[in-house]
């Protein structure tokens, strides 16, 4: 075997290992973590729907307080800060490799408690 195809071999060797090294993160049973995405900075209170049939509790992360309705396959979770801040929750999913399950803003209020008349730019971004 030449230099050439020896240094290919072992080149394409060495991109399988590492692209089998570099895996899209934790699976089995655990917690995600959401944060309403806000483009108007801290927020009061949100509701969001979140949408799976496999899912499991919801907590309050942070200083977010969390209360939780569930219709099914649809949980809404209520979602307060006593002083404006970062929205946040935690979900406990099946499998933490899995896709994130959707999740839509409903309704939000700012700081000042008064309701945002329009909520399309608001999202919810899951972390593992």
């Amino acid at each position: 075997m030449s230099r050439l195809a020896r240094g290919l071999a072992l080149g394409a060797v060495g991109a399988v290992v590492f692209a089998a090294a570099c895996d899209q993160g934790p699976s089995g049973p655990g917690a995600l973590t959401a944060t309403v995405v806000s483009p108007h900075g801290p927020e009061g209170a949100a509701v969001v729907s979140v949408t799976g049939e496999t899912l499991g509790a919801v907590s309050a992360a942070g200083a977010t307080q969390v209360f939780t309705s569930r219709n099914g396959a649809e949980t809404r979770i209520l979602l307060v800060n006593l002083t404006p801040g970062e929205l946040r929750f935690r979900l406990e999913v099946p499998d933490l490799g899995a896709p994130t399950p959707p999740a839509v803003v409903l309704h939000v209020a700012g700081g000042d408690n008064v309701p945002r008349p329009i909520v399309s730019a608001y999202s919810v971004r899951f972390s593992r």
